[in-house]
């Protein structure tokens, strides 16, 4: 008996979600039975060939199924090593079960025979296996048989093959488990590419193994085979649900599902700096996209440990805050976000919308609210002159002050405990009256927002989406532990449509407060800018624990998705076969570990 096998296999790779349940129905016996009901010897012949060539499909994939369910049965049972030796026992098990299935068969058409008067001798054998391409065998077989009844006798002997196409489940998968990846299915239900664009993502027990890596440190991911950059915002793995925030930074084709795999034991670090436009998470002084004054060097910022409920010893350390009561602390990015965008589609000032957001806490002595702002579209000339607009939570309505270095002068009018915009205007100049420099600083609020009243001494997240083309503005405001609890989907909205006019892209941060004489506190954290989109990027899927690798015949393209979001397949003609499979070898990155705990 001589076996074949050809190498010239494409192999497709995929993670899939879920314990399979398969069950193999012996139908090719009752389709034997009936073929046994004609009641000729010409007949009866006739279809007993037709019977043994009907079932060799059928009996191949039950045959290759249950290779499949011996590895799978070694490998829970214990073994260091449940594969098949080489392809030649795998090739020779597939061809003494396939003899042994269709021995019993023909055992079932002879006992059916023989009950009719006919009497029924016969020898069947495998003589080669070999594969056309990943999802196809061609199998080659001799029967040889005598039919008699009555005297009459029908005997033939012959050779055949036949093409047979891989159908069923368990032979079309090999169930191997990953030791270091799972994966996300990333969904852009978006009309346009999205490109190096920051995508928020939610891991919780559903989509990753906190048991594998319980802290996020070192994790990589990869879409398409190039690593991402990420950003851990949150992780909380000691509760019992626990759940981390993270933003991946990456490519995503309009309409498009990408799978992106989660290494649990890689080599990644989370970086804010590398996935969004920009960033500060103010863990200190030398890092930092801020200038802590605007026009006088008055050191009225410092560091320290976290209070947020994102804080975290990894990955947020630290944040900024201010406990001046002189002049109203603020601060200002180096550079406009202009200066930073050299892509015409996103450059702010004539292409596409952005977001800005910061974390942030106040409070001051007679207010209920936490007296903060940011600030944006901002036109600064880095000496004397600076102009912006604001939202804020909280703070006093029109007024003009001034400051001298030891004197403060204004008018401080109604304070607002609601959400704010404002309009500012601030200059700094020589005064030869006072003989001093001076700050005035002339403030017009826009609108109040008097549905919703923030609070102080706690966390918020203030978000505000900017068109610098139409000047439509919208602001957005959660506390912290709304954010984490809802999974960063509720928020306040208060939108503004053509009222401003954006002049530069400076951000600020500080009070919203005229005279700050009243021991105030500011603290903020993790302030960035990114890209916007008019429906978020989300994940739509994900595989966890039962993994699989896809056994694919070659097809004119070189991706294709089957069944949704679940399932992409890339072809990877380098990759081994399904009867190399079976041996074990496997070129991938992947550990081997059985996936099935039960089945029918």
């Amino acid at each position: 008996m001589y076996l074949s096998h050809s190498t010239t296999t494409l192999v497709l790779l995929i993670m899939l979600f879920g314990v399979i349940s398969f069950t193999m129905l012996d139908t090719y016996k009752n389709s034997a039975l009936e073929e046994a009901s004609a009641n000729t010897l010409g007949l009866k012949a006739d279809s007993l060939e037709i019977m043994v060539s009907n079932s060799i499909p059928k009996v191949f994939n039950k045959v290759l199924n249950d290779a499949e369910f011996q590895v799978i049965n070694s490998h829970n049972s214990g073994s260091d090593d449940p594969f098949f030796d080489n392809t030649d026992s795998v090739l020779t098990y597939l061809d003494n079960h396939m003899e042994t299935e269709v021995h019993n068969n023909l055992e079932a058409v002879k006992t059916t025979y023989k009950n009719s008067g006919y009497d029924l001798d016969y020898n069947f054998e495998i003589t080669n296996i070999s594969m056309v391409n990943g999802f196809t065998f061609n199998l080659q077989y001799t029967l040889d048989y005598n039919l008699s009844k009555s005297g009459a006798l029908r005997s033939k002997s012959y050779e055949d093959s036949k093409n047979v196409t891989v159908k069923t489940i368990i032979s079309a998968y090999h169930y191997v488990m990953s030791d270091k990846k799972d994966s996300l299915y990333i969904k852009n239900p978006n009309a346009q590419d999205l490109e190096n664009f920051p995508v928020f993502i939610i891991l919780n027990n559903s989509n990753y193994n906190f048991d594998r890596n319980n802290n996020g440190e070192g994790l990589d991911f990869y879409h398409n085979g190039a690593k991402l950059n990420y950003w851990v915002e949150y992780w909380n793995s000691s509760s019992l649900r626990p759940k981390a925030f993270l933003w991946l930074k990456m490519n995503l084709s309009a309409n498009s599902v990408q799978q992106v795999d989660i290494h649990y034991d890689g080599t990644g670090i989370s970086d804010g700096k590398k996935v969004f436009t920009m960033f500060d998470d103010f863990e200190n002084s030398n890092d930092t996209i801020f200038k802590k004054y605007i026009f006088e060097d008055n050191n009225e910022w410092d560091y320290d440990t976290s209070t947020s409920p994102f804080s975290n010893p990894l990955y947020n350390s630290n944040m900024t805050y201010s406990l001046a009561d002189y002049q109203p602390p603020r601060m200002i990015t180096y550079d406009p976000l202009s200066s930073v965008v050299g892509d015409d589609i996103y450059h702010p000032i004539w292409g596409e919308p952005y977001i800005a957001e910061v974390d942030l806490k106040g409070k001051e002595d007679g207010y209920s609210s936490p007296q903060l702002l940011m600030g944006f579209y901002g036109d600064y000339n880095g000496i004397y002159e600076l102009g912006y607009y604001t939202a804020e939570l909280g703070g006093s309505r029109d007024y003009i002050y001034y400051f001298t270095t030891n004197n403060f002068y204004g008018d401080i009018p109604l304070n607002e405990n609601y959400l704010m915009l404002g309009e500012y205007y601030e200059e700094y100049y020589y005064s030869y009256i006072a003989d001093s420099y001076i700050l005035q600083n002339d403030k017009e609020w826009i609108g109040v927002d008097s549905g919703y009243s923030p609070s102080e001494d706690t966390w918020y997240r203030l978000k505000v989406m900017m068109n610098h083309v139409t000047g439509d503005t919208r602001i957005q405001v959660a506390t912290l532990d709304d954010y984490i609890h809802y999974n960063n989907k509720i928020y306040h909205n208060y939108a503004q449509y053509g009222t401003y006019r954006p002049r530069d892209s400076y951000f600020i941060l500080g009070s919203s407060n005229g005279d700050n004489l009243n021991n105030p506190e500011l603290y903020y954290d993790n302030f960035r800018v990114r890209k916007y989109a008019q429906l978020d990027p989300y994940v739509s899927g994900s595989t966890l624990g039962n993994n699989l690798i896809y056994i694919s015949p070659p097809t004119s393209s070189d991706k294709y998705e089957i069944g949704g979001s679940n399932a992409v397949f890339v072809e990877n003609p380098t990759s081994p076969s399904i009867v190399d499979m079976l041996t074990g070898l496997n070129n991938s990155n992947w550990g081997y570990g059985i996936t099935v705990s039960s089945y029918l």
